[in-house]
């Protein structure tokens, strides 16, 4: 098993409380616009689950470490992750993953 390329892919998982639904989609809807005008940006999606509406995950693919930084440290990223979501949520987990192979 080894890391294939520099590939970084960012997952956060959030549970909404029910009453922020609407102000929620609000906010990813700016969150994927901005991101995904990003130099290295690969790829930014969101998910719904079926079987429950109110969870949402993000995955999100950069073409190195340098380019999540830059992702990270973006003031909308930041106002948005750090200060206007987790108040929304019941559960609230990001983490950082390198795509393997065989």
């Amino acid at each position: 098993m080894k890391i294939k390329g520099e590939h970084l892919v960012c997952i956060a998982r959030l549970v909404l409380n029910p009453e922020h639904l609407e102000e929620a989609k609000t906010i990813f809807a700016d969150l994927m616009r901005k991101s995904t005008k990003e130099a290295g940006c690969v790829r930014y999606e969101l998910h719904q689950n079926m079987e429950n509406p109110l969870e949402f995950t993000f995955i999100d693919r950069f073409e190195n470490e340098k380019a999540f930084d830059f992702h990270c440290a973006q003031e909308y990223a930041v106002h948005y992750f750090d200060e206007v979501l987790p108040p929304l949520c019941d559960e609230f987990e990001i983490s950082i993953h390198r795509e393997v192979e065989f």
